[in-house]
């Protein structure tokens, strides 16, 4: 099984715990996480590489990049997952989790976020589409038995 954790997801780990759902999200992906050292792949993307030299808190990024040392597979961005994005983007995605779930979806991997307003997006856009888009928590609860 592959999984891709959007950057959101990726620095849910180093979040402040103000609520209670951080904490289970960042619970979840390191559980996620655990997963990916035997069990499941851990997709990372050119894109995750791009916006992770935005973060301008040195150690926090330094952090995100250790956790993608169990990445397995790496997606560099083709003219396919471009003009896939481009589709995205035409209805209403934004530019980054546009290409975060394209990539994703060229690998052929569950793409995971904590952003609902981008799974409700997802869930809703026309035609069919092998990945799909889930809160980490919710995924990992149906499939940590796998």
């Amino acid at each position: 099984m592959k999984v891709y954790l959007d950057v959101c997801c990726l620095c849910r780990p180093f979040d402040e715990s103000l609520e209670n759902r951080i904490t289970l999200e960042a619970e979840a992906v390191l559980a996620i996480l655990t997963e990916c050292r035997e069990k499941w792949v851990l997709v990372t993307s050119e894109v995750i590489s791009h916006e992770l030299n935005a973060i301008t808190s040195i150690d926090k990024r330094e952090k995100v990049l250790s956790l993608l040392l169990l990445a397995r597979e790496n997606i560099i961005l083709t003219p396919d997952i471009i003009s896939f994005a481009q589709t995205l983007w035409k209805n209403g995605v934004g530019t980054y989790d546009a290409l975060h779930y394209a990539s994703a979806l060229s690998a052929g991997a569950t793409f995971l976020t904590v952003d609902d307003t981008l799974i409700k997006k997802i869930m809703s856009l026309p035609g069919d589409h092998i990945c799909t888009a889930y809160n980490p928590v919710f995924w990992f609860m149906e499939h940590d038995h796998e």
